[in-house]
């Protein structure tokens, strides 16, 4: 049996190691940072939906007051909401928009013209 000389086997070893574990670590972070983006974007369309919600509710009760009513521009959520209503065919169509932060969402709402109830919801 011949025995072999492992003399400066050490060194290879330590820096496979220490490479492996480097690229682990960096995969971890960058799979950590895109779901953290991830959530971020998520959470801002939903305040982005939520800020167009509220322009359309604005609107309704707008609509249902007066028998001629026009765009409305507003802040809600850091969102910049830009709201308009028309009458087509016995309804009341609202259309709301709301852009900010990377965002933007659009909801349309169909309201009955003789009780401004919603008809329809259209995303």
């Amino acid at each position: 049996m011949r025995i072999r000389d492992e003399r400066g086997m050490a060194l290879p070893l330590v820096l496979g190691v220490t490479v492996l574990v480097f690229l682990l670590v960096t995969a971890v972070l960058s799979q950590s940072m895109q779901a953290r983006h991830s959530h971020v974007t998520d959470w801002r369309i939903i305040r982005a939906q939520y800020a167009a919600e509220s322009g359309i509710a604005l609107m309704q009760a707008q609509a249902c007051e007066e028998e001629s009513f026009s765009a409305i521009t507003t802040q809600e959520n850091g969102m910049a909401v830009t709201t308009q209503s028309q009458r087509e065919s016995g309804e009341i169509v609202i259309t709301s928009v709301a852009e900010g932060q990377g965002v933007k969402q659009t909801v349309r709402v169909r309201l009955d013209m003789e009780t401004c109830q919603v008809v329809r919801w259209e995303r």
